[in-house]
């Protein structure tokens, strides 16, 4: 008989067990709070699609970075929770800033490696205006996972992780050509820039 796990074990389940794939050096008390501040923000008043059960079927499949960023891709959701997470807050707030009808890019997310990365695959730039119809909520959900994630992930897998986010952003005619560029101003090449772009189509699809 399968053992059935409520959504936040499922979730601990699941990221535990893509570390531990990737052998990453992680205390499981990190493991699990990063988990429930997932579950936390998926779990929120408003949630109809974007909740724990969305997230833990997208993460049945894929490689381990895959089910990572399918794990924290829908983190945050502005609009829906009607502002940040409480549980994500303070990594949303070293980088972003509320400005009117959106966020705008604090210098700060460009001072680290971490988070510098992050905005290069989405082609962001501190003082950029950002909304929910631009990429708000992917850029910030891909911004907490790297801040997670900073020494649990080299930095090849943080950009990769972060291109499979950025991939779930809708509406967009052709989002690999620009994507695989910004991948190439990052120094990626050869095989792992086709690995990286053919991860995060994956995901994005």
């Amino acid at each position: 008989m399968t053992e059935q796990r409520s959504p936040v074990h499922e979730i601990v389940h699941a990221l535990r067990r893509a570390l531990a794939d990737l052998e990453a050096a992680v205390e499981i008390a990190d493991v699990e709070r990063w988990a429930f501040a997932i579950h936390a923000t998926l779990s929120a008043a408003g949630r109809e699609f974007h909740n724990h059960d969305h997230v833990i079927d997208f993460a049945r499949f894929g490689d381990p970075i895959e089910v990572i960023a399918a794990l924290y891709h829908d983190a945050v959701y502005i609009q829906v929770d009607q502002g940040p997470p409480a549980t994500m807050a303070a990594e949303m707030n070293r980088a972003l800033a509320h400005d009117g009808d959106g966020w705008r890019v604090l210098p700060a997310a460009a001072a680290t490696e971490v988070t510098a990365d992050v905005l290069a695959v989405f082609g962001r730039r501190p003082g950029d205006h950002v909304t929910a119809t631009s990429g708000l909520n992917e850029l910030a959900s891909a911004l907490v996972a790297a801040q997670h994630l900073e020494r649990a992930l080299d930095r090849g897998r943080r950009i990769a992780l972060a291109a499979c986010i950025e991939q779930t952003i809708p509406f967009r005619a052709d989002p690999v050509t620009p994507l695989r560029d910004r991948l190439v101003s990052l120094g990626l090449r050869g095989t792992q820039l086709d690995d990286t772009l053919a991860r995060a189509v994956r995901v994005g699809n």
